[in-house]
């Protein structure tokens, strides 16, 4: 299921960049957004594994954690707008965090469903 979020990101975060490179002038570029959907969706699946291995209902305590790893991922993007997220990158615009915003919504709902859809409630 790993594979299905990678991909499912992937392909939906690259239509948000898409479409906010139509919008205007994207900061960071579409292997960037490939790369970091496919990490995002292979530490999610690690997390849930882990879960699932050693923790009492992990579906509940997953949505959990997803939802404060969302919330947490909110203040990176308009950080980004301020100094660059790492040393090379540029400043963030307005159009990209709006863009990266709407992508790791977009990567945290296609980890969540495509992990959670099959677990068996215990």
């Amino acid at each position: 299921m790993v594979i299905v979020a990678a991909m499912a990101s992937v392909a939906l975060n690259l239509l948000v960049w898409f479409a906010g490179s139509r919008m205007g002038e994207m900061v960071i570029g579409r292997r960037e957004v490939a790369l970091f959907s496919v990490i995002g969706a292979m530490a999610g699946g690690a997390v849930f594994a882990a879960l699932g291995r050693w923790a009492a209902r992990p579906v509940p305590r997953f949505t959990l954690l997803t939802v404060v790893v969302l919330v947490l991922y909110a203040f990176g993007p308009p950080s980004a707008a301020y100094a660059p997220y790492m040393e090379g990158a540029e400043v963030f615009n307005m159009t990209t965090v709006v863009a990266t915003e709407v992508m790791h919504l977009v990567s945290g709902a296609c980890a969540y469903l495509a992990l959670t859809r099959g677990a068996v409630a215990r």
